[in-house]
């Protein structure tokens, strides 16, 4: 009977390691015709949630969701892309649906939460070293990426060698090269660009390693030492490398607030000091990482921390929305206007219309209702990994305040995230309940 379970556990552990994989970094990797490993692994991994939990009963949320995807049918069918809505359910909605059942089944039936964590932990440290190898111009990052068939590799050496090209013409024009002698050939010119990492959008890089660097911060709660911070610096200079503003803003932000609450908890194996001088640490190296990056011509100073773009990207969408308040329709709107609408709520109104905006406003009401709670909270033995996902979540949608991924284009690492808060908050609750049971 335990060989069993064992068997159960780890070829569950397993598949689900793989069925990640899949769905974050493969998405693009056309294995025959329009198929790819997303596809066929989200395919067996539905096949395999309903053996394990065919009697799921949706709760409201999951309920208000299938609301929206219903009326982003009836948007898209309306303004004449049907074909579009279909294929876009299929690849996307669905998936996310996939990966909160089998999320769901990992922490209530096998305890994974904290498995979960390590997982994307793993992860987001090789994302960071692509990250940070693609930046400095080493050619580890060309090598993996071409081993692995990531969907990246081609296009990005493609760029890579012409912007080399375009360096030692920039090299030989300077007046004054003593201090960019060292530097390597391919990084001077990627310091302007956002970089991609092990994902074909450099944008999603932002999203990715902001979220895992976050969920690093699982490794400081039982035991805090200067190793278990490794992980989390090698997510954020990843995240600093993207030279996307949001993601590293908000990886900071939160990343000094976890560690202020690891300060005052008494659940903490800790050493206020070394907490203390990191929190310090940090602070200055973000600081004079940005001054030196500012002095040789990153995308932070190109575009500064002002965002003067968006402003008519906001325009754009709120005029085409007003227009459209019924319905919406985000494929008529990409069609008309150069960029989608890079904002939560306004692509909740856009996709679903007036009666799906309104769904995914109160989704968002019912989630934070209970993050909130959990984030302010004190951190203790029970609640740590969920504070951790709180976190997380949060980072991820703040920074859909500002981008495109969101619960509204059915980004699945989102609905993964809060399936394991929603279900480890139910399976502490469940638990609790027996104790206090058995004491009766």
């Amino acid at each position: 009977m335990l060989v069993k379970l064992f068997l159960e556990l780890f070829t569950f552990k397993s598949f689900y390691t793989a069925f990640v994989i899949a769905i974050v970094f493969y998405g693009d990797l056309h294995l025959f015709g329009p198929v790819t490993p997303r596809h066929i692994l989200t395919a067996m991994m539905f096949v395999i949630c309903l053996v394990k939990d065919f009697h799921i009963k949706p709760n409201s949320i999951i309920r208000l969701y299938l609301l929206f995807i219903f009326s982003f049918l009836i948007s898209s069918i309306a303004t004449g892309y049907e074909m579009n809505g279909l294929s876009y359910l299929v690849s996307n909605y669905f998936v996310s649906i996939v990966a909160f059942w089998a999320t769901k089944i990992l922490v209530t039936r096998y305890n994974g939460q904290r498995f979960f964590i390590n997982l994307f932990i793993v992860l987001g440290v090789f994302d960071g070293v692509m990250t940070i190898c693609q930046t400095l111009g080493i050619g580890l990052a060309d090598r993996l990426m071409q081993i692995l068939h990531l969907y990246s590799a081609e296009e990005f050496m493609v760029e890579l060698n012409e912007r080399r090209a375009e360096d030692l013409e920039y090299l030989d024009s300077m007046d004054d090269i003593s201090d960019m002698s060292s530097y390597p050939v391919g990084g001077l010119s990627l310091m302007m660009r956002v970089i991609p990492g092990a994902f074909r959008d450099g944008v999603y890089n932002g999203y990715f390693l902001m979220t895992t660097g976050v969920m690093s911060l699982m490794l400081m709660v039982r035991k805090f030492n200067l190793i278990r911070v490794i992980p989390w610096l090698i997510c954020a200079l990843g995240c600093f490398c993207v030279q996307e503003r949001g993601p590293i803003l908000i990886l900071v932000v939160l990343s000094f607030y976890a560690l202020y609450k690891f300060m005052f908890s008494r659940h903490v194996k800790k050493n206020n000091i070394s907490i203390a001088i990191t929190i310090v640490t940090l602070f200055f190296v973000m600081r004079y990482v940005y001054y030196f990056v500012s002095n040789v011509g990153s995308r932070f100073a190109e575009i500064g921390l002002e965002d003067k773009g968006r402003g008519t990207i906001y325009s754009d969408a709120l005029d085409y929305y007003l227009s459209n308040p019924l319905i919406g329709g985000f494929f008529r709107f990409v069609d008309n206007y150069p960029h989608p609408p890079h904002n939560l709520i306004l692509n909740a109104f856009i996709y679903g219309g007036f009666v799906g905006g309104l769904a995914i406003l109160t989704v968002l009401y019912k989630q934070f209702k209970a993050i909130v709670k959990t984030s302010l909270g004190k951190v203790n033995n029970l609640n740590s990994i969920r504070f951790i996902v709180a976190l997380a979540y949060t980072a991820f949608t703040l920074n859909s305040l500002l981008h495109n991924k969101s619960i509204v284009t059915g980004e699945v690492i989102v609905w993964m995230l809060w399936s394991a808060f929603f279900f480890d908050a139910e399976l502490t609750y469940n638990n609790s309940r027996c104790k206090t049971k058995r004491l009766r």
